[in-house]
């Protein structure tokens, strides 16, 4: 005995197969934009004194990260900058916001922001208005000391569709992209970064991710790029 389906759909059974396709959608798409409901408590950040105030939204939270809409910056108690694309604002294991005090009296603001495309970092300097803004930067995955200069620097891997292997002899060419921590801001450290790819590639094939390139690891990899 075999199951036929019928040549003719009834208007219902459309709706109701329209219905379970939205549910799928939604739900394979859950890790990139939160499914946001009600507001749970409203958050506020403070920084330099005072000087920076950060409010929120929360609207979801779990176990590593914590989801925020709504959310808007003052700057010595002026409305300075607010979201208004509907970004949503996570803590990234709560390591943002980051705000640092800059030279002649510039602040450096970075947002940990939710895209579709994935985690991203938004950047602003202001010295009382917004100046620069730079909203592609990489969501860090450390931040330390990488080269023995006592500078803190943020390194990322900037994809995860390029196939990593820690424990293996050869991978293929995802560099480490280090910034450095700047009197002007985080800026890309290309000498640093041109140095953690030549300790461990070997060779040097740009600063981007190659999926056509394998290398074979000169040394276990790690973040450091200390200097011999």
């Amino acid at each position: 005995m075999s199951l036929s389906l019928p040549k003719k759909l009834s208007p219902l059974m459309l709706i109701i197969l329209c219905g379970i396709g939205v549910c799928i959608i939604l739900l394979c798409d859950c890790h990139k934009i939160p499914f946001l409901h009600e507001k749970i408590a409203d958050r506020s950040w403070s920084f330099l004194d005072g000087k920076i105030e950060i409010y929120a939204d929360l609207y979801a939270a779990n176990a590593e990260d914590e989801t925020f809409s709504n959310w808007v910056i003052y700057h010595n108690d002026v409305k300075e900058f607010s979201d208004n694309k509907g970004f949503y604002l996570i803590t990234a294991n709560g390591k943002f916001p980051m705000v640092r005090a800059l030279e002649d009296d510039f602040v450096e603001i970075l947002l940990a922001i939710r895209y579709e495309e994935g985690d991203k970092v938004l950047q602003l300097i202001t010295n009382g208005k917004i100046l620069r803004r730079e909203d592609m930067l990489p969501l860090f995955n450390t931040w330390e000391d990488l080269d023995d200069d006592n500078i803190p620097e943020f390194a990322t891997y900037q994809t995860d569709e390029v196939p990593y292997c820690l424990s293996c002899d050869s991978v293929y060419y995802n560099p480490l992209k280090i910034y450095e921590l700047s009197k002007d801001g985080i800026v890309f450290d290309k000498e640093a970064t041109r140095l953690w790819i030549e300790q461990y590639y070997g060779c040097f094939e740009g600063f981007n991710p190659r999926n056509d390139i394998l290398v074979q690891l000169q040394k276990p990899v790690s973040h450091s790029v200390k200097k011999d």
